[in-house]
C-alpha cells in the first residue's frame, strides 16, 4: 500500500534564507578563490623576474611538467607567463563581478526579512561586520 503524503512547499521565509546562505557562502568560496589566485599572480611575477635577470651566457633552461623536462627559451617562458597572469585577471574580474552580484542580491534579500522579522532574524554575514 503507498501513502500519499500532501508536501506543501517551503514558506518564502525559509526560502530566502536559504538562498541567503547559499549566496553567502558561494560569495566566501570566491573570495577565498580570488585570494589563492591573486598568490598565483605574485609567485608568476616573481618567476618572471627571475627570467629577467637570468644569465643570458646560458639563454635556454629546462622546464619541469609533471614528470617531463622541456627545454625554453626566456622569450617562450616569459610569454607563457603574462599569458596565464592575463587569464588570471579576467578570470578574478568575473569572479569579483559574480561577488558584487551576489551581495547585491545577498542585500536585496536581507532587507526583505529585516522588514518581516526585525532583530529577530541574523543573517550568516553580520558577524563579520
Amino acid at each position: 500500500m503507498t501513502t500519499v503524503v500532501n508536501c506543501r512547499s517551503m514558506a518564502p521565509e525559509q526560502e530566502d534564507l536559504n538562498r541567503y546562505a547559499g549566496l553567502n557562502l558561494r560569495s566566501k568560496e570566491l573570495e577565498f578563490e580570488i585570494e589563492s589566485l591573486a598568490k598565483s599572480v605574485d609567485e608568476l611575477e616573481m618567476a618572471r623576474d627571475e627570467i629577467n635577470v637570468m644569465d643570458q651566457s646560458q639563454p635556454n633552461f629546462k622546464v619541469q611538467w609533471s614528470g617531463a623536462y622541456s627545454t625554453w627559451t626566456p622569450e617562450m617562458a616569459l610569454q607563457m607567463i603574462e599569458d596565464k597572469i592575463q587569464q588570471i585577471g579576467t578570470q578574478t574580474k568575473q569572479m569579483r563581478e559574480d561577488v558584487e552580484d551576489m551581495r547585491g542580491d545577498m542585500a536585496v534579500i536581507g532587507a526583505r526579512l529585516k522588514a518581516k522579522f526585525g532583530d529577530e532574524v541574523r543573517l550568516d554575514d553580520e558577524s563579520e561586520e
